[in-house]
């Protein structure tokens, strides 16, 4: 047998409804800078234009050593002359790898430099990110309420009872379970060209962008407006409660000038 929740002299007022809306935020993203790209050059070619010093200095060895064997010249008179070119020699083999070796090393100094600083400006962006993502979370939460809390409206008779319109945005949206809906950014990413190497930078930064594109573990909402023929498949049982409880959230939100609800069935189902 039908209760009757309210009496004949309870009245009800339409309360204006206050509630958030979720606004699409726009994010802008700076590409990552490319690090430094070590000398690749073979080492023959890093060195190769200071061996022609080293050839002439090699030569005046030569030419030293010989003379000392032939005699004609002293190594009292010649000494200065193989320090000299020998000196040179080693100065034009060691030198081209002292500076490659130190190019290396500062590169690496400043590639880490170049990460540690991009990785802070994708910390500052995530959460940028986090904060929008719980903000469209807690305005879904809040206006896609559970069948419970509906029961709670209408026993309650609280502000929230029969306050939606059908000049909102939201009009005829149920709330149909618990998911992951699209988070409402724009994330402004320049894309990259053809590049051969791959950037960790580059990768970090596509990560993080792929992350953020959901909200998860928020209430799902469906359109019975945009969808005005919806198909329900499955058993009885789970089809019969789902329904009900899409019809308890249109009978909570919406008043009878709002709405009409009209139910065709069979005369086995009409117990249902």
């Amino acid at each position: 047998k039908d209760k009757e929740l309210y009496t004949k002299e309870q009245y009800f007022t339409k309360s204006p409804r206050m509630r958030r809306i979720i606004e699409r935020k726009e994010v802008k993203l700076d590409a990552p800078p490319k690090p430094k790209e070590n000398d690749k050059l073979p080492l023959i070619l890093t060195i190769g234009p200071m061996l022609s010093m080293g050839v002439t200095s090699s030569m005046t060895i030569l030419n030293t050593i010989m003379q000392l064997n032939n005699g004609t010249t002293t190594f009292e008179k010649s000494w200065i002359q193989l320090i000299s070119g020998s000196l040179m020699l080693l100065t034009s083999l060691v030198w081209p790898l002292i500076t490659r070796m130190y190019n290396k090393h500062l590169d690496r100094v400043n590639n880490r430099e170049l990460y540690q600083k991009y990785g802070s400006y994708l910390a500052t962006k995530q959460d940028e990110l986090d904060k929008e993502r719980v903000l469209q979370k807690g305005i879904l939460q809040e206006n896609l309420i559970s069948s419970t809390e509906c029961l709670k409206i209408i026993n309650t008779r609280t502000n929230g009872f029969w306050d939606k319109r059908k000049d909102q945005d939201d009009f005829l949206e149920v709330r149909v379970g618990i998911g992951k809906v699209p988070l409402e950014a724009d994330v402004i990413y320049p894309e990259e060209g053809f590049t051969i190497e791959e950037s960790d930078l580059r990768q970090a930064a596509d990560l993080m962008v792929e992350e953020y594109k959901y909200i998860y573990d928020v209430p799902v909402g469906y359109s019975l407006y945009e969808n005005q023929q919806t198909a329900v498949l499955g058993t009885i049982q789970k089809c019969q409660g789902f329904l009900d409880n899409i019809l308890l959230q249109l009978m909570t939100f919406y008043c009878y000038d709002e709405l009409k609800i009209v139910l065709f069935t069979t005369e086995k189902n009409a117990e249902h």
